[in-house]
């Protein structure tokens, strides 16, 4: 709060009269402000006797058309307006806040399911704005929009959340949904949106392993197979998929700590084949990723080959069985 200083008294107490709008001085009766505005809240009560006061109005929305502070007209059953207020009101585009309010709300609803920080829903709010004010998610790509939304408030606060994630929380919106309005808001919004620094694997890790209840030492361990990955492989997977990938190759060679691959798809959102896939690139190169501290080269070779592929296995049994019916013994699936 400023402190105002009498000029002719030098003094520092004075008194606020709100039914003047007057600031004067206690010691000698100056008046030191003249129509003072009052920048707190407007409580008001509308019941008798009532002790809970109500904010008169909303607050100001900058997301908002009109800002969030723009009046309406009810109609009530039995009573009339003018013709001239119902040509007013017409002439007032209140459907796009209708909606926004709404898509806000939704946004809101998905962070908290996340655990995210307000901070990043009030970005995320403000980049569909901008997407809604640019049409670049309409009709069934609203719910699309939010999910990229949210996707790049977190690549800006560097909270590491990927699409899939995202995904689970917006019930009935398909990946590819997804995939095209990302490709159309980086078209059209790559320069404002202000992605800041690409995702590191290693921050999966860290989250992937501390919701799994990993120990350190799995955790020191996948980090450096994350690392030694991208410096010495040339790995084209997403950053989770390396993550999920290292937690299973190193829940398997630590007896203590094992987790199931289902386990790990729960968590990370990684599917079975494209954890499959990535473990076949690290098994190959196993001793040049694994840290030696941690695994020696006889826990090495005794690493689990990777399954085929189902739909690949079943196919070939059926062309075999067709023919040689006979001599043909079943693959394993």
């Amino acid at each position: 709060m400023n402190i105002i200083v009498c000029p002719d008294c030098k003094g520092t107490e004075n008194v606020t009269d709100y039914a003047a709008g007057d600031v004067v001085c206690i010691e000698c009766g100056l008046v030191l402000e003249s129509h003072y505005v009052d920048n707190a809240p407007e409580w008001r009560t509308f019941v008798d006797g009532a002790k809970d006061r109500d904010q008169v109005g909303d607050s100001y929305n900058d997301l908002l058309p009109d800002g969030g502070i723009s009046t309406t007209l009810r109609h009530v059953k039995g009573k009339s307006i003018s013709s001239s207020l119902e040509r007013a009101e017409s002439r007032v585009p209140d459907g796009n806040t209708s909606r926004l309010l709404s898509r806000f709300a939704r946004c809101a609803s998905m962070a908290s399911r996340l655990g995210l920080v307000p901070s990043i829903q009030t970005r995320a709010s403000e980049y569909y704005e901008k997407v809604t004010n640019l049409n670049l998610a309409k009709g069934k790509y609203q719910d699309a929009g939010l999910v990229c939304c949210l996707y790049f408030a977190c690549r800006q606060e560097g909270i590491t959340r990927s699409l899939q994630e995202i995904c689970s929380v917006a019930e009935g919106t398909s990946r590819r949904e997804v995939a095209k309005t990302l490709f159309r808001i980086l078209k059209h919004m790559k320069k404002d949106l202000g992605l800041g620094r690409s995702i590191n694997a290693t921050e999966f890790v860290s989250r992937f392993c501390s919701l799994l209840e990993l120990d350190c030492i799995a955790k020191l361990a996948a980090t450096e197979i994350v690392l030694m990955a991208d410096n010495r492989l040339d790995l084209r997977r997403k950053p989770s998929s390396v993550a999920a990938t290292a937690i299973f190759m190193v829940t398997h060679l630590q007896e203590a700590g094992k987790r199931s691959i289902e386990e790990i798809i729960r968590v990370s959102g990684v599917c079975r084949v494209t954890i499959c896939d990535t473990y076949v690139e690290f098994r190959r190169h196993a001793s040049m990723i694994i840290p030696a501290w941690f695994a020696s080269h006889e826990q090495l070779r005794d690493l689990p080959p990777p399954r085929p592929k189902r739909r690949f296995a079943k196919l070939t049994k059926g062309k075999l069985e067709s023919a040689s019916p006979s001599t043909t013994t079943p693959l394993s699936t």
